[in-house]
């Protein structure tokens, strides 16, 4: 309710700021009322299965395959030839930063990404659960035709590497941190 409050007065002065200068602002937005808006709902994450790999796993292929595709330090795209990497939480993506510079080399990492033709994909953090040792986010992926869960770990750290069924746009930037 605050937050309303504070963004109601700015507008107010912007407004009065905008007529002193003689320029006319635009009619306000109507906005929807604090008990319009639904709060939302954290989902579980559901615990560890044994299958080796969700059942929403793409089926796209890369548009470059991993033998095809030359090594990081040449600034080209690195496709991991594991089908695991990424889509299990016992092979999650290493990131590495933990919890003060994780999750924006989540981000940098996941921006990253491509579909296997060079689609641009949307990404939505579903929440984070503990797996063994670590604590892991998951990531629901958009623009695949299929949505897809991917695991990362922002408490270690391997070179990082598109998961089969994905490119990226360039070399990943990440380094050890």
């Amino acid at each position: 309710m605050k937050k309303i409050h504070v963004l109601l007065t700015i507008a107010v002065l912007f407004s009065v700021v905008l007529s002193a200068c003689g320029i006319a602002a635009p009619p306000p937005t109507p906005t929807a009322q604090p008990s319009d808006t639904p709060l939302p709902t954290l989902t579980p994450i559901p615990a560890p299965t044994d299958t080796p790999i969700p059942t929403d796993t793409p089926t796209l292929e890369p548009t470059l395959t991993p033998a095809d595709t030359p090594s990081a330090g040449t600034g080209a795209c690195v496709i991991s030839t594991d089908k695991t990497y990424g889509y299990t939480q016992e092979n999650a993506i290493k990131v590495g930063g933990d919890d003060s510079g994780g999750p924006s080399r989540e981000r940098a990492y996941l921006d990253n990404l491509a579909g296997p033709h060079g689609e641009p994909i949307s990404y939505n953090r579903t929440g984070s659960l503990d797996s063994g040792d670590t604590i892991l986010d998951a990531y629901e992926i958009s623009g695949l035709g299929a949505k897809v869960t991917l695991y990362i770990d922002e408490y270690s750290f391997t070179e990082p590497q598109a998961p089969v069924g994905f490119t990226c746009l360039g070399a990943f930037s990440l380094t050890a941190p």
